[in-house]
């Protein structure tokens, strides 16, 4: 199996391409953009929520992950490759897809 890794998918492009590369036996793991309305305003929003904090949704064999690395930023990831909510404790709770 092979696995892409890339930054700032275009929303509108990523479901559809991650399900394609997925029905090829491609895997695919990378950041999108906060300001996409595709992506749900809890997901996006950096304030009130903890450093270290992490916010999964999932979607028949996609993960999106909302991640606070440090006060007031807010990464969002995707992936095809990552099933589950495991993060790294040791890592002050950065998820596995990170």
């Amino acid at each position: 199996m092979l696995t892409i890794a890339a930054q700032m998918f275009i929303a509108a492009w990523k479901q559809n391409a991650a399900e394609d590369l997925l029905a090829k036996k491609t895997t695919i793991v990378g950041t999108l953009r906060r300001n996409k309305t595709e992506v749900p305003s809890e997901l996006t929003e950096a304030m009130g929520r903890e450093v270290g904090s992490s916010l999964f949704c999932f979607d028949r064999q996609l993960t999106l992950v909302s991640y606070i690395p440090k006060r007031k930023k807010c990464v969002l990831l995707l992936s095809t490759m990552h099933h589950d909510d495991a993060v790294n404790e040791d890592q002050e709770g950065k998820p596995d897809i990170v």
